[in-house]
Parts: C-alpha cells; structure tokens; sequence
C-alpha cells in the first residue's frame, strides 16, 4: 500500500515476456474491475500500468521492515494518472506507458501490443486504445500510452 494505492511488481525474464505472469496483472486487474462496479458510486478505481526496469530495495531494522521500488516506471504509471482521460473514471479506467526514445519505438510498440493483448485483450473485463502520439509527462519525457477502458459490468454464468 502507497497511501491510497496499491502498487504490483511483476517480474519478468530478460529473453521474453512470460504470459503467465502478464495473465495475473490481467487477472488483478480483473479483480478491481468487479469491485469497482459492485461498490459503483462510492469507489471509482484509475489503473496506471508501466513497463521496465525498476529496482527493489528490502529496508529492515529493529522492528522495522518494508520493500522499496524504484525506477522509470513507477513514474511514467504515476504521471498516466493524471491524465485528463482518466480523470473522471467511470467506475475504472486505466492507461498504460512505456517512455521511448527514437531508437526504441518500433520495440515499444510491439511490446506494448504484446502486453495489452492479454491484460486488455480477448475475454478481458478491458478494452483499449492504442494513442497514436505520445505524450509528455513532466519528469518522465515522452510516453506511448494506450488508454485501457471498461467493457462495463460482467454477468458471470456459473457452471
């Protein structure tokens, strides 16, 4: 917990993205979709995703523990937050970032594509856009982000 947020540090290997774990960000986030629609108007949830290195620190003393993350990221996730889109979300909406330079565009994108077809893809409580220009977020630079919106509430049949 960060105040009011909950913050998720996935690993991931160097060689490629492994589903499973992008499955469970999928599946986390599935999750604060059907709470914010089952405790619709009193919670309105905003869902900031990033992509990168980060790193991860353990602070501990006498009777003291607590994780640290640090990196890129947590800042570009930060920053999509205050995003005029996701001001008012209706009860959740989300974005996700990844900052570029030139040589890292066609990468990014594909990365991008990659990671949102299955958190905001086939059989997903999301759907999303894809913004054809980057933005620019103060302390981060340029950010490609796509917009991640509700399908709106979920009628669950059991087996």
């Amino acid at each position: 917990m960060i105040g009011d947020e909950i913050m998720f540090v996935l690993p991931e290997t160097e060689e490629s993205s492994n589903p499973e774990e992008i499955l469970f960000l999928g599946f986390i986030m599935g999750s604060l979709h059907d709470l914010a629609y089952e405790l619709e108007p009193n919670y309105k949830y905003r869902i900031g995703l990033s992509y990168g290195k980060v790193n991860v620190f353990h602070l501990k003393g006498k009777g003291y523990s607590e994780w640290s993350t640090v990196g890129e990221p947590i800042h570009v996730a930060k920053r999509l937050l205050g995003v005029e889109k996701l001001s008012s979300p209706d009860p959740v909406c989300g974005a996700m970032g990844m900052s570029w330079n030139s040589n890292s565009l066609p990468f990014l994108k594909t990365k991008m594509e990659l990671i949102l077809s299955w958190v905001a893809g086939f059989g997903s409580r999301f759907d999303h856009t894809m913004m054809p220009v980057p933005i620019d977020l103060k302390g981060v630079g340029k950010v490609n982000w796509a917009y991640l919106f509700s399908k709106g509430p979920q009628e669950f049949i059991e087996p």
